[in-house]
């Protein structure tokens, strides 16, 4: 039900002009400073961009839990096997712990590498302004599953 909530309105906005596009895994280990994140979304490059949205929890180093939601936008370069990526987004969600609205923005790069058609990984950092009402930096990995 997540990846229908997550897929339909990509599919809308965003997916007459993808080449490529995936279903996202992604998690970070965090430091011990650090938030966790764990996300599910949608992941689109085609024409020199890539746009996605994800559904995310984060769970901030006080223990503050946060669910949001991530759109971001970037510009891509795809050679062979490697599509490397810049760009940014923003999210805006509901914090649990303190009941209150989360936001914030960050700017991101990454690497996707497609290891078949139908799968792949990705790699990316993000700095996150205004999360939590801090800075904070995130090296998220994880697993791609093509959708075309």
């Amino acid at each position: 039900m997540c990846v229908l909530f997550l897929l339909i309105p990509y599919t809308l906005v965003f997916g007459n002009e993808t080449e490529n596009a995936y279903l996202a895994l992604e998690t970070n280990k965090p430091s011990k400073d650090g938030p966790l994140v764990v996300s599910i979304g949608a992941f689109g490059v085609g024409s020199g961009k890539g746009t996605h949205i994800n559904l995310a929890y984060i769970e901030a180093r006080n223990k503050e839990k946060s669910v949001v939601l991530d759109l971001g936008v970037s510009v891509a370069l795809k050679r062979s096997i490697f599509t490397i990526y810049v760009g940014g987004g923003g999210l805006v969600g509901y914090n649990g712990s303190r009941e209150k609205l989360v936001r914030g923005y960050y700017p991101e790069a990454g690497i996707l590498i497609d290891i078949t058609k139908k799968f792949g990984l990705i790699a990316s950092g993000k700095r996150y302004i205004n999360l939590f009402s801090e800075t904070e930096d995130v090296v998220m990995l994880g697993l791609l599953f093509g959708a075309r």
